[in-house]
């Protein structure tokens, strides 16, 4: 999930591929951090990994086994469960700020 290098929807499809491949999985959420920009933190009583500031994320959907699409792209404070490192969206969603990427990136070449 945690990719640093990460830096396009087309990036986040690709480690997604990737990671289906080992965990097989639905979903998949790729965050641009460091593991080292994280903090513990006592959540809901139990101790978890949470990034110091939002982060970039793309949320990537299966479509088929080797075929995956990014469905939301934003910023959020990204939140792991310390004990096993399992994503926890919920209090992560709580967080984020859905961006439109191709708008965003159709702005900036936009001539006047």
């Amino acid at each position: 999930h945690l990719h640093p290098t990460c830096n396009s929807a087309a990036d986040a499809v690709k480690i997604s591929i990737e990671r289906n491949k080992n965990d097989p999985t639905e979903m998949n959420t790729v965050f641009k951090v460091q593991p080292s920009e994280f903090h513990l933190k006592i959540m809901n009583g139990e101790e978890v990994h949470q990034s110091n500031m939002t982060v970039e994320y793309w949320k990537c959907k299966k479509i088929k086994e080797n075929q995956w699409k990014m469905v939301e792209y934003g910023e959020m404070i990204a939140i792991f469960r310390k004990k096993d490192g399992h994503f926890l969206s919920r209090e992560s969603n709580k967080t984020r700020k859905r961006k439109n990427e191709n708008k965003n990136r159709n702005r900036k070449n936009r001539r006047y």
